[in-house]
């Protein structure tokens, strides 16, 4: 399957060398593209240290969905991985059991891992938007009680964690991407309710995993700065959610069918091609 890379960098100069080692290590012929938003630690010079990269700089901050949208523009791949800088990936078939999750159903516009962090020589579960299903939250309880085995069979969800997602590109752009008036915080909502009003799912592969040391870029930032961001947050979901809801909602009460998905065009495609 051939899929690209695109990552956005705010002052991640001591995480972002790792990831882009892992991506040379393990998908060689990946290309990957890097949206630096305005970085002051040197961060740009790290990433043009590995060549091939493909390094978009901005001149400010301009947030994670629109740097997103940029870095995904750039890419003409069937599918896309969305990766966060502070992530490391210690299993050689992320990529494919990943892509996998897509291959076997066209209606699938987007898979994740599960998300671990090391304290104190321990691995953990990080809690994301991916775990909000049923069976998300039980196999969440179960890892952080220490009982029962992990799954390995990727399940339905309606959340995926942006910062860790393989997607369509073509259900990317059907649904406009994400919204830019989300700074930082509230894409997941934004994506999911999208998706989901064309068609589409999106599915957790408990079966892979990644290292996450999550919100890297915010400890760069002044405490007043990471609190106002974190005030922010709270609305940023509030109106994803608010938002997502009442357009499903409105489709429903208008009897609206749901637009097209990836399976539907598929069909065409292949009746057309008779």
């Amino acid at each position: 399957m051939e899929f690209a890379a695109v990552v956005v960098t705010f002052n991640n100069a001591g995480e972002i060398g790792g990831l882009l080692g892992d991506l040379r290590a393990l998908a060689p012929r990946c290309r990957v593209v890097v949206v630096d938003n305005a970085s002051r630690d040197g961060t740009a010079d790290e990433v043009r240290r590995f060549g091939g990269v493909r390094l978009i700089r901005n001149r400010r901050n301009v947030g994670f969905a629109r740097a997103a949208n940029q870095a995904v523009a750039e890419v003409d791949a069937e599918h896309v991985f969305v990766l966060n800088p502070d992530l490391r990936i210690p299993e050689r078939a992320f990529f494919e059991r990943l892509a996998a999750c897509l291959a076997t159903d066209p209606r699938v516009a987007a898979a994740g891992p599960l998300q671990l962090q090391e304290r104190s020589g321990r691995r953990r579960l990080n809690f994301t938007w991916s775990y909000w299903s049923r069976r998300g939250l039980a196999l969440f309880a179960a890892h952080r009680l220490g009982i029962g085995r992990r799954p390995h069979q990727p399940f339905r969800t309606l959340f995926l964690n942006c910062g860790c997602l393989l997607v369509r590109r073509s259900a990317w752009a059907r649904i406009g991407g994400l919204d830019e008036r989300y700074f930082l915080y509230g894409e997941e909502p934004d994506l999911a309710f999208k998706l989901l009003r064309h068609g589409y799912e999106c599915r957790l592969h408990p079966g892979v995993a990644v290292l996450h040391k999550r919100e890297s870029s915010l400890r760069s930032l002044a405490r007043r700065r990471r609190l106002a961001l974190k005030a922010r947050a709270a609305v940023n979901i509030a109106d994803a959610l608010a938002r997502g809801c009442w357009r499903l909602l409105g489709d429903r009460l208008r009897g609206a069918p749901r637009r097209p998905s990836a399976a539907s065009e598929a069909q065409a495609s292949r009746s057309e091609s008779r």
